[in-house]
């Protein structure tokens, strides 16, 4: 009871945000706004099941998938909603939800249950990092070198994440796909948009620091003198508990998200 007390501040601002997006979505169709609904409906669901997870037995283990799988999907329907060819195309929006969402779903179940089955895992890594990488290039048929970049980022990360599964290391795949999840949707925010009002340059710098408190987070796991036992591979997805509310995407800049397509 006093875990769902402490949250109920966070769930009751994310009830007021949907209220306020729901409330845009019959003024203004766009289906960024309907993006951002079912991206930010994921987050309560998030913030809600953490409320749960001291809880014994397949309860406390389905709070936990629910915890890990709604924080990485609102990650990446957030992603979704920055490319303009998803936001565009139905086509390509339900190839990208079925290419990369259905294996990041997998992956988020087995880690949030903490299963140990290496291969399934492995090829969902593969799924995730690889198959949006060829998505990309499909969408995009002449990227620019920053687009080449980003490609080769993404596959040393994938190829960095797939090493380590085989391994049966799972914690460094979720910080890397937390913190492409939120930090991603910085840079997708500023190539649409190129403005520097305070909401915009707000949302920008939220979504990076977002995404990177979870690298930091790791990296600060790493300079613990506790190195005993090791964590949960869920646990890593809640280092931003008290940091959501400082980094809030949403913060006080609704005409803005609305304005879109």
């Amino acid at each position: 009871m006093s875990s769902l007390l402490e949250k109920l501040p966070t769930m009751l601002m994310l009830g007021v945000l949907l209220g306020i997006f729901f409330s845009l979505r019959k003024h203004a169709k766009s289906r960024t706004i309907n993006l951002w609904i079912v991206a930010w409906g994921l987050i309560l669901a998030h913030v809600v099941a953490q409320a749960f997870e001291a809880l014994s037995g397949w309860r406390g283990q389905l709070s936990g998938i629910i915890d890990l799988a709604g924080l990485e999907l609102s990650g990446l329907v957030l992603i979704a909603s920055t490319m303009p060819a998803l936001v565009k195309s139905g086509t390509w929006r339900r190839l990208f939800f079925l290419v990369v969402g259905l294996p990041l779903l997998l992956q988020s179940i087995l880690a949030g249950a903490s299963l140990d089955f290496r291969w399934t895992y492995v090829g969902c890594l593969a799924l995730i990092f690889y198959g949006s990488s060829l998505l990309w290039l499909r969408i995009n048929r002449r990227p620019s070198e920053w687009g080449w970049a980003f490609l080769a980022t993404l596959f040393v990360l994938g190829t960095w994440t797939i090493y380590e599964g085989l391994h049966h290391d799972y914690e460094d795949s979720i910080t890397v796909i937390l913190t492409l999840g939120f930090a991603l949707p910085s840079v997708g925010f500023y190539r649409i948009y190129r403005r520097w009002s305070p909401g915009a340059l707000t949302t920008f710098l939220g979504f990076f620091c977002w995404g990177a408190v979870f690298p930091a987070g790791g990296f600060g796991r790493s300079l613990s003198p506790q190195t005993g036992a090791q964590p949960r591979p869920v646990e890593c997805a809640q280092v931003h508990r008290g940091f959501r509310n400082d980094c809030d995407p949403a913060g006080g800049e609704i005409g803005f998200f609305g304005a879109s397509h």
